[in-house]
């Protein structure tokens, strides 16, 4: 199972992902792709790349 979040920094988001993880049982692992100056295309190739 994957779970992605995105938004501004500061929100929670690592928190959130790391209660998630250790409330099944799972790992925890952060991802932080540069998406400066990227089309949305261009970083959904990025993101496929890396997940095979």
């Amino acid at each position: 199972m994957l779970y992605i979040f995105g938004g501004l920094p500061a929100t929670g988001k690592t928190e959130l992902s790391k209660f998630l993880a250790s409330s099944m049982g799972a790992a925890h692992i952060r991802i932080i792709l540069d998406t400066a100056g990227k089309t949305p295309e261009q970083s959904k190739q990025e993101l496929s790349e890396l997940l095979r």
